[in-house]
């Protein structure tokens, strides 16, 4: 089964997220990320499959070193080529950008090799909105989020390790 490191969110980011989630449910599209048990999160790399004990140390590395993150969702955006996934992006700032590649470097250094998508120089800072979307439905939850309170400021509370799909958290 694949993993991922996720940041999670402080409790009223996660609560404006899943307000929107709600919403989107709610006008009919179907929600995959309540159907599956997810938490609102931007996640800093995938795993096909990997060593979850080293990796759950390098994890544990990296909270030691860094103090929670402040980020800002500033915009609404769509990966377009994995079947319309809306998103929400942070503004990228150095702090940002230096512990994602503290992270990656200390993945390097444990043997541990990222998904090619969340490596430094290709990741996109993002919460998941909503995936597998019709371009109809994109319109409809880019319309949704628009009109939500989802974004603006989030601190980074929690770093942690799922399975998915279904979510499932080996630790926090």
């Amino acid at each position: 089964m694949p993993y991922a490191v996720e940041l999670y969110f402080d409790t009223d980011a996660e609560r404006r997220i899943r307000h929107l989630w709600q919403a989107i449910a709610t006008a009919g599209v179907r929600f995959i990320p309540l159907e599956i048990g997810a938490r609102p999160h931007s996640s800093l790399t995938a795993f096909d499959e990997v060593d979850a004990s080293a990796l759950m140390m390098t994890i544990q590395s990296l909270s030691r070193q860094n103090d929670p993150l402040e980020i800002l969702f500033a915009s609404i955006g769509c990966f377009a080529r994995d079947h319309g996934v809306v998103f929400i992006a942070s503004v990228v700032h150095a702090d940002l950008l230096a512990q994602h590649s503290n992270f990656h470097n200390l993945l390097h250094r444990s043997g541990l090799s990222s998904n090619s998508l969340y490596v430094p120089g290709n990741w996109v800072a993002h919460c998941t909105i909503a995936p597998q979307l019709s371009p109809r439905e994109i319109a409809q939850v880019f319309q949704i989020a628009l009109s939500s309170d989802a974004l603006g400021a989030a601190h980074c509370t929690e770093i942690a390790l799922v399975q998915y799909h279904p979510v499932r958290e080996i630790a926090r």
